[in-house]
């Protein structure tokens, strides 16, 4: 892309930008060169060129500017220097000749106008010296330029240069007006090249895909905004002459100019995504008379000359092109309505404007919808002598297509950059400041009187409440209030009844594992009497009373602190039950309980109880009335404590032709008013609610009101009496729950050891009974003290984990080596020591010692 003009110098233009004899395109082909000569890019889409402008160091001229406006600005120049230097970069890279890349410099030219625009608004009301440096050039034709220097204080003049350049800066001790009309220029030649660069990156978009087709059509849209918006800003300017480019009928033009190819663009895109004939007629015939107008005002004795010959021609081509493209896709459209004779003339009068547009139009533009007329119109023609034998009309006479408009100009944001930072935000105009301090101290008295006037009227709301006896039945007590919070903060009685529910299963859990425990017991002591009864005085095993002693004591233990439990366990079951309805009712929402909570004696409606209902509809409105208002003095008091600084400045900014004070009342008329008519609007509301509120409780003045002070009382007193058993009952359940765990825990290894046990002794058991068996005629001694001889025998000794209640001495026997076919759990745990064990037992030899111990692994400990 080339930001300057150069005529040519060799071949013609259209042959440079689309090949020439050494290197031509094949038939039928689509143009795939991009070039940049005369702005001419692929597809023959005409990118505005950029205006030109010298490199200038604007840190001396801009400090001097700020020195001699010390006394009209609210900051010391020395602390402006980084921004000076800042804002000089900031033009360097907008106005820089080597940025190749458009998007950056697209980025860099939108920043800086950005800033100078923000730059300009604090000019207003300034006295300053000389601006030198700010030249550009005209963008189509160098030898035109303009020049804003100024033959007297109060009358502007614009004299051209010999060097063709436009020179820009006021004289000092001139007035503020003219530094406006420079600043301004230069703002209008940057936003010139804004424009220009969104026209150059559409038109060098390749049309390939979608979304290329999509960028092309928006960037051609927001190009036409730009150059709408800069007319609209030229028609205020006081100049007398400017360059060209910058007249608003120049402008008019581009943007016209913009939208036209924004249409092609979208076009290309329907085309390519084979949209019906009708609607391609409507986009094709529009776009064709965008390209029209364009040439129409091109082609005027004014502004002939202007003009570069090639745009004339490619405009006036694609004006033809689109004619004859928008009557081919209406051919197809009488083609499946099978008018042959209109479809024959219509494509007739599409080849003829075909051949005029060869003529204007490179061999590659449009190559493709040319070649789909020249082939259509033959196929037609030929189908239509063999066949149809029709005969073409006067095509003046045929109706004229549809049009559709799909291209609009898009206005740019403001600012462009969205993440804009003005670097002179210090630098505001003493009187602008004193303006906006005025405009802020006005702003908050009249918000103040609003805000005073409102509090008033909400202060009647509530006297005439309180006057009639309505402002205690509108509200809970507070003291209910604060219980209700607590108990919902705790999680109501859902939350409590769960708890209680947890510790009714916990407990029933624990029994069941007692009861199976006793039942074990049980179980292992009719077992033992069996097997004496079968084997009579020879049985010298021990019994089992003599060693369930400890499980016994550890079961008498957890059963007692069962039934302590149980007591307190009822308890609380029959507080809950006798307060649940009070705790229900405080679980509910402040409205559903002051529904539920009796009226008092002036609210008693025994007569009409629908109508109390209402009544209380219309107090929960008060209040809803004063919520509102809350929100609404939040938002007045958020607006006294803000300055209207950053809203204020850009309107004096933009606002050159209106005073100050108009721009400052304006602003403050539109905050104040807002605030006002809320105002009014609560008030209003206030006024009829209070007039039900008057008519209802004037309806039940003389209704009963005998049981109401004892009906609500004794609410009021379940309600606390409620809160105080929730609040005992959940400080007491959780550690009766935890207990309760506690509690299982220990049963379950309880149940273990007493499972283990019982498992041993029926082992022991079926040895016994197996060896008694298999040698009937051994006499009793040895029967019963026989251990089988398989293992080495080891002695060890029996320390009972309690002593039992009925003997004191202890038990003396001796047991084989622990075997690895049981294993069972030690239960020396239970009792902190035991007695010492006498001399083992020795047992004579025996013919059942190929039979395991009778005693082995019964849980003592070696």
């Amino acid at each position: 892309m080339s930001g300057t003009q150069e005529k040519s110098r060799s071949r013609p233009l259209l042959a440079r930008a689309f090949g020439s004899k050494k290197a031509t395109t094949t038939a039928g082909a689509q143009i795939s060169l991009l070039t940049t000569e005369n702005n001419v890019y692929q597809h023959c889409f005409l990118a505005v060129p950029l205006k030109t402008t010298n490199d200038v160091d604007l840190v001396k001229p801009l400090t001097r500017f700020l020195e001699a406006s010390n006394s009209t600005v609210c900051v010391k120049v020395t602390d402006l220097r980084g921004a000076i230097e800042v804002f000089n970069r900031l033009r360097s890279n907008a106005c820089s000749k080597t940025t190749r890349d458009p998007q950056l410099l697209l980025a860099c030219v939108a920043e800086y106008y950005d800033q100078l625009t923000a730059f300009e608004g604090k000019l207003v009301t300034l006295t300053s010296p000389r601006l030198e440096g700010f030249r550009w050039r005209d963008a189509f034709e160098s030898g035109r330029s303009f020049l804003s220097k100024r033959k007297s204080a109060y009358a502007t003049a614009s004299v051209p240069c010999q060097s063709g350049w436009t020179r820009l800066g006021p004289t000092v001790g001139y007035k503020s007006h003219s530094i406006e009309a420079d600043v301004s220029l230069e703002r209008a030649a940057v936003l010139f090249n804004y424009g220009a660069l969104l026209s150059q990156i559409a038109a060098s978009q390749p049309l390939h895909t979608d979304e290329e087709k999509k960028t092309s059509a928006k960037l051609f849209q927001q190009s036409a905004g730009v150059f709408a918006q800069l007319r609209d800003f030229m028609k205020q300017m006081t100049l007398e002459r400017c360059t060209a480019d910058l007249q608003p009928d120049s402008l008019t033009l581009l943007s016209n100019l913009m939208l036209a190819q924004a249409q092609e663009s979208i076009y290309t895109k329907a085309y390519g995504d084979k949209m019906n004939q009708s609607a391609l007629v409507k986009i094709a015939a529009q776009t064709s008379d965008f390209y029209m107008e364009i040439s129409k005002t091109m082609n005027m004795e004014t502004a002939k000359g202007y003009w570069k010959k090639d745009w004339l021609s490619i405009i006036t081509g694609k004006a033809l092109a689109f004619q004859a493209i928008a009557q081919l896709h209406q051919a197809q459209v009488n083609l499946q309505q099978q008018e042959v004779g209109e479809r024959l003339t219509r494509l007739k009068y599409a080849i003829e404007q075909v051949q005029i547009v060869k003529h204007h139009l490179p061999s590659g533009c449009l190559h493709e919808q040319i070649v789909e007329i020249e082939n259509t119109y033959a196929a037609a023609l030929k189908e239509n002598q063999l066949i149809y034998h029709a005969q073409t009309s006067d095509f003046h006479t045929l109706p004229v297509v549809p049009r559709a408009v799909l291209a609009k100009a898009l206005p740019p944001s403001s600012p462009l950059c969205p993440d804009f930072k003005d670097v002179f935000s210090n630098v505001i105009p003493i009187n602008i400041l004193m303006a906006v301090q005025n405009h802020d101290t006005m702003k908050n008295e009249r918000l103040k009187r609003e805000a005073d006037r409102l509090n008033e009227e909400t202060q009647v709301m509530e006297s005439i409440v309180a006057s009639l006896g309505m402002s205690d039945d509108s509200s809970l007590p507070e003291l209910v209030k604060r219980h209700s919070a607590e108990v919902k903060k705790a999680g109501g009685v859902k939350e409590l009844q769960n708890k209680i529910n947890e510790m009714s299963s916990l407990r029933a859990r624990n029994k069941e594992i007692l009861a199976d425990i006793e039942q074990t017991l049980n179980k292992e002591k009719l077992s033992d009497a069996d097997l004496r009864r079968q084997l009579g005085p020879k049985s010298k095993r021990l019994c089992s009373d003599e060693l369930v002693g400890p499980f016994l004591q550890e079961v008498s233990n957890f059963r007692g602190s069962l039934h302590t439990t149980s007591e307190e366990d009822k308890m609380f079951k029959k507080n809950f039950e006798l307060n649940r309805q009070a705790i229900e009712m405080l679980s509910k929402n402040e409205k559903d309980l002051r529904l539920l909570l009796p009226p008092r004696p002036h609210r008693m409606a025994d007569k009409a109880p629908e109508a109390t209902s209402f009544l209380l509809k219309l107090i929960d409105k008060a209040q809803e009335v004063k919520c509102e208002r809350a929100e609404l003095l939040k938002d007045i008091h958020e607006k006294c404590n803000s300055t209207s600084m950053e809203d204020i400045l850009p309107l004096l900014c933009r606002s050159k032709n209106v005073s100050p004070d108009d721009i400052l009342k304006e602003k403050m008329n539109e905050v104040c008013e807002t605030i006002k008519e809320e105002i009014d609007k609560s008030l209003k509301k206030q006024k009829l609610l209070m007039k039900d509120v008057e008519k209802w409780c004037a309806r039940f003045s003389n209704a009963n009101q005998q049981k109401g002070p004892i009906v609500r009382d004794h609410v009021e007193k379940s309600l606390l009496a409620g809160y105080d058993v929730f609040h005992d009952l959940s400080k007491k359940l959780p550690g009766r729950i935890k207990r309760y765990h506690h509690l299982m825990e220990n049963l379950l290894r309880l149940q273990q050891k007493v499972n283990d046990f019982s498992f041993a002794r029926e082992t022991e058991k079926e040895e016994l009974l197996r060896a008694y068996r298999c040698n009937p005629s051994c006499n009793g001694s040895e029967t019963s003290a026989a251990v089988p001889n398989v293992h080495p025998m080891t002695q060890v000794s029996f320390v009972p984990s309690a002593p039992p209640p009925y003997s004191t001495q202890p038990f003396i026997y001796s047991v084989p080596e622990q075997q690895s076919q049981f294993h069972l759990p030690q239960y020396t745990h239970v009792v902190p020591s035991g007695p010492t064990a006498p001399p083992l037992y020795q047992p004579p030899n025996s013919q059942y010692s190929g039979g395991p111990s009778p005693w082995h692994n019964m849980g003592y400990p070696h």
